[in-house]
């Protein structure tokens, strides 16, 4: 098994005991590929409203390339039938520009950002 397969495995396996942990949601066997992770949180989300954050988003490209496509297939699939607030975080602007496809997405996380900085500098006006 090579090592980002080894690291895709530890990664599903720590977010399949949150699930379960934080909320509720049990899964059968052991879930080693994250594209079915993602596709349970999304099939459980049709259900019931929650939320899932994801903090540090990008690192997600080191454990495996392919899973933002993989997340991209499964949303544009599912996300209509769905009532989930999925929030991704990251710290390399231009690689959570690059894993998000949607023209939609992009402009809304430049909105973001500058929405950041115009609080950033609000709050250092204030001190």
């Amino acid at each position: 098994m090579n090592k980002t397969v080894r690291l895709e495995a530890l990664l599903c396996g720590k977010l399949q005991q949150a699930l379960e942990e934080q909320l509720g949601i049990q899964v059968y066997g052991q879930l080693t590929h994250f594209r079915d992770l993602f596709d349970v949180i999304m099939r459980e989300s049709q259900k019931r409203h929650f939320t899932v954050i994801f903090d540090e988003f990008q690192n997600l490209y080191k454990v495996n390339p392919a899973i933002f496509s993989e997340m991209q297939d499964i949303w544009d699939r599912t996300h209509r039938e769905s009532h989930i607030n999925l929030i991704t975080m990251g710290s390399i602007r231009s690689l959570m520009k690059r894993s998000t496809s949607d023209n939609t997405i992009k402009n809304y996380l430049e909105y973001l950002e500058e929405a950041y900085l115009f609080v950033s500098a609000q709050l250092y006006d204030i001190m």
